[in-house]
């Protein structure tokens, strides 16, 4: 998607056109799926730096609405809010997305520490806080970033604390 908006730019003669462009790209995503989180994310970048800057609000409370789970979503939301004035629901967004990102780091700084105790425990608490979503979250952070390994004993956390999940639905549990 990036590049396609990179790319798709080239010949305008203004960056106005590019990026009208870009704009015009997004929300024809959109039309053809409303929760396509990656197009509110980068719409809510181009309309922030416009004099529509309720547009940039909309999209980023999509955004974090769509993808409640992402520490960057919540950030999002939270970073246009004090543009409009909104600072107590920017800190609750800022809140909430610190919340997120440091528990996927604490769980797995203990399990490189062979603090397995302590992680479950963490791991039971992220399970009943975030839901299903967020613990599959905490696994799939490490698949994205190639720690297959790792992904694995934070898996088997997660799992050890959702008692009634069965280890054979690993790719259920991450998908769901």
């Amino acid at each position: 998607l990036i590049s396609l908006l990179h790319f798709y730019g080239a010949g305008y003669e203004t960056e106005k056109e590019h990026l009208n462009a870009r704009k015009q790209i997004l929300q024809r995503i959109l039309v053809q799926d409303s929760v396509h989180g990656g197009s509110h994310h980068y719409l809510t970048h181009l309309f922030e730096s416009t004099s529509d800057i309720q547009s940039a609000v909309q999209h980023a409370y999509k955004f974090a609405t769509i993808a409640t789970q992402s520490a960057h979503a919540q950030h999002m939301y939270g970073h246009i809010l004090p543009q409009v004035g909104r600072w107590k629901d920017a800190e609750k967004q800022f809140s909430k997305a610190d919340r997120i990102h440091n528990i996927v780091l604490w769980i797995g700084t203990l399990v490189q520490l062979n603090r397995i105790a302590d992680a479950e425990r963490i791991g039971a608490r992220t399970c009943k806080a975030l839901g299903e979503q967020g613990c599959g979250l905490v696994v799939m952070n490490q698949m994205i970033n190639g720690r297959y390994q790792y992904a694995e004993s934070q898996l088997r956390i997660l799992l050890g604390a959702k008692k009634d999940k069965d280890p054979g639905t690993l790719q259920i549990f991450i998908l769901n």
